[in-house]
This record gives structure tokens, sequence and C-alpha cells, in this order.
């Protein structure tokens, strides 16, 4: 089979790449099912099992071809956080069976703005930056050997200190294209805090970003991710962005969406978002975007088994939470 070249990869990409973790199927340790003149499928490979990143990078014509032909060459294959459409193809044509996953927060750039009573804390947390001298702005100056110093630090803190994220979370050690934009803050000239957001792509132009990698410190560490997001959310807005996709929040599954899992598959992971905090913060992600008031998209988990929980820890193992 022919392999495309980081550059085909990249322009198919940039034509294709709509949904929010497209930018990301470029990170280190991805493989691929490549289909000239229509697109490709990133994967990771375990326990003999590939898990798909994400809708397919082709033409939404496209997704139902190029997802039988990797079926094809390997049926033991689960597809993570795509959308209700796909999710939908993947049942009625190829059986497979959809978990509801989470939901990724959207803010439609052009009638987004910050008023109504649940944006109180993004407001709170302007001001209270504002006050204790922190500001936020675009930065490409930084050099990246500050960045990777904050990082580390911030890296301590964590629940699982030996390693950051990955998988459903692009590594921060992935060097990342002009596409990509940074906005840092500081108080009295230190780092209090960065985000890297990648671009969303259709038709060969930006039409948005999402927040892949955010880093605060422990001393205002909500109020920066508040205050992060919204100075780029004004700045993409005033450039004609359409969209700012704050990206998935886990197992956040109360949105009125219906569940057509198993009762039981259903309970452990209504139990995994209420008491996995040590694994990670489903909670937390889940209240902090919900303050931006932006639209829940439900997001899927397409597998090929009743009880899939084997499937979903190895997620987890690829994702580095477990």
């Amino acid at each position: 089979m022919q392999r495309f070249a980081f550059q085909q990869r990249l322009d198919y990409l940039r034509q294709f790449g709509t949904h929010c973790m497209a930018y990301s199927t470029l990170q280190p340790g991805m493989r691929y099912y490549d289909m000239p003149g229509v697109g490709y499928i990133a994967y990771r490979q375990y326990c003999g099992t590939r898990f798909v990143l994400g809708d397919p990078v082709c033409a939404f014509a496209d997704i139902p071809w190029i997802a039988q032909e990797a079926l094809r060459e390997h049926r033991q294959t689960c597809f993570v956080q795509v959308r209700e459409h796909t999710a939908m193809m993947l049942r009625d044509e190829f059986g497979l069976r959809p978990m509801h996953m989470g939901v990724e927060t959207l803010l439609p750039l052009a009638r987004w703005n910050l008023t109504g009573k649940r944006k109180q804390v993004v407001r709170t947390a302007r001001n209270q930056a504002a006050e204790r001298g922190i500001t936020v702005e675009e930065d490409g100056q930084t050099p990246r050997e500050e960045i990777e110093r904050f990082s580390d630090a911030w890296l301590g803190t964590r629940r699982v200190k030996s390693r950051q994220m990955s998988f459903l979370v692009r590594p921060f050690d992935m060097r990342p294209n002009s596409d990509c934009r940074m906005f840092v803050a500081r108080r009295d000239g230190q780092l209090t805090g960065f985000a890297v957001f990648d671009p969303i792509y259709s038709e060969g132009r930006i039409i948005g970003y999402t927040p892949d990698i955010t880093r605060s410190s422990e001393e205002f560490r909500q109020g920066v991710y508040y205050c992060l997001v919204l100075a780029a959310a004004e700045r993409f807005k005033e450039e004609g962005a359409e969209i700012l996709n704050l990206g998935l929040s886990p197992l956040a599954t109360d949105n009125g969406t219906p569940r057509s899992e198993s009762r039981l598959v259903t309970r452990g992971l209504d139990l995994l978002f209420e008491r996995g905090n040590r694994f990670y913060n489903f909670k937390g992600v889940s209240f902090t975007k919900s303050r931006f008031c932006g639209t829940e998209v439900p997001v899927f988990f397409s597998h090929p088994n009743r009880y899939p929980f084997r499937e979903i820890l190895s997620v987890m193992s690829l994702s580095k939470v477990l």
C-alpha cells in the first residue's frame, strides 16, 4: 500500500481537517491507513486492536469508503471521539456499537460574547487576573526552553507526575507548524500559564482553533485557563474565525443525548465520571468548559463488542491516564 509523505498528509489535513482532533493525528507514534485521492485514517494499535483517533481525514462523502477499506484490512478496530454522523454510519454500515463518550464544547465566535449569568466565573477570573497584574497576550517569541521548564514544573503537580498525556491530547513535545497559535499569561514578567491552539481547517483555510495544550501555575490555576481562552477567543473573533472548539469533556454525558450502550456499561462510565478523579479530573474539566456556555456536541466511541471495558481501559492506557 502507498504511504503518504508528511506533506501529503498535511495537504489532506488542510483540506478536510474539520474535526478538533484532526491536527492531533500528526502527533508522534501514530500509524496511518492512507488512501490516495481520498485521505487518511490515523490510529494507534494496542493489544491487537486499532484505535482510530477522530473522524477520518477525508471528504464527508468518502468516510464510509475509507472506513470500509480500513476495517477490511483490520476488523478489530475502534473509532475514538468521532462525531455523531460518523458513529451512526459505523453502526449502520459495519455494526460497530456507538458509546456516548462525552461532549465537545463549541463557541460559535460570530455570536459568542461574555454576557450571561453562567459566564460570571469567566468574567470574575478576568477581573481577578487584572487586579493581580496578570496579563495575557499572543506570543511567539518566548524561548522554548522557558516554556519547557514551565511545562515540566506543571507536570510535577499532576496526579501522575511521570508522564504527560498523549493520543487524546497531543504531547507537548510535538513541534507545531506555523498555523498553531500560543497565548501566554505573565505576572511581573514571569510565566503563569500558556495555551497552544491547534488549527481547524476546511477547504484549505483555517476556520477555527482548539486549545490542545494548556499549562497554568498552581497559584492561579483555573483562572489562568479562563483568561487564556478568553483572550484567544476575542482575538480569533476579530480575525473572522468561525469556531473555537474547547475540546472533549470525557464522560460528560448528562446533556440529553440518548444512551445506546448497555445498562452495565452506562453505570460503569457514570461511576468512573463520579469517582475516577484519581485518574483524571473528569468533573473539573466538564465544569470549566461549561462556564463558557458554548454548544455541547456529543461525541462517540465506536467499538465492536457489547461490553467494551477492555477497549475503554486500552484508550486510557494509550492516553497515559492509567
